[in-house]
């Protein structure tokens, strides 16, 4: 499956959020390990704003029982989720690739992320950098996308936000859709998507 991550030049959707959709799949197993690939050489800082998104979704892992630690893999080939991170006009901002297992599909197998460190030819700031790798991790580990506009799991950043210093950070409701996933269970009844009604 591959969740593209578009760039809105001007400011997101209006209107209520009221669903969360799922990937119907999640990971079955206590350690998921990340290594991050640097194609293009990036500056320090960029890799550090990408591991500080794995970091926070470790602290919401963390909060939830069953649920997986990201760790990190030495060697990108061997890692279950690889990120790689690139420059230029011809990537998206972000996309994620994930792969199942077996025949019921609701078991992750690897996650492939790809982050490109410019939005519409120039260098996101770290915040930037670090919103869109959470919302694509987001995706790693099971989560599709939020139709509200201030949930990280929406699908469109604006971009103002990828130039700013304001984090687009872990929603509630982005934590209740992890929780919905994990722990999977033995016949794997993930949910495709999750209701919120305030």
């Amino acid at each position: 499956m591959c969740m593209l991550l578009y760039l809105a030049a001007t400011g997101g959707g209006v209107g209520h959020a009221s669903t969360l959709d799922l990937l119907g799949a999640g990971w079955n197993k206590p350690q998921v390990t990340v290594a991050i690939k640097d194609s293009d050489r990036q500056p320090r800082q960029i890799v550090l704003d990408v591991e500080a998104a794995v970091n926070d979704w470790n602290e919401v892992l963390a909060d939830i029982d069953d649920a997986p630690v990201l760790t990190w893999a030495d060697d990108v080939r061997k890692a279950d989720a690889a990120i790689i991170i690139r420059t230029g006009d011809r990537y998206p901002l972000g996309q994620t690739l994930t792969r199942t297992v077996g025949q019921s599909g609701c078991v992750l197998r690897s996650a492939l992320i790809q982050l490109n460190a410019e939005a519409l030819g120039r260098k996101m700031s770290g915040a930037g950098m670090r919103s869109v790798a959470r919302h694509e991790l987001g995706h790693a580990l099971g989560l599709r996308h939020s139709d509200d506009p201030s949930d990280l799991m929406y699908p469109f950043f604006d971009y103002g936000e990828l130039r700013s210093d304001q984090d687009i950070i872990i929603s509630d409701y982005d934590r209740e859709g992890i929780a919905a996933i994990y722990p999977i269970q033995q016949h794997c009844p993930v949910p495709d998507f999750l209701f919120w009604d305030e």
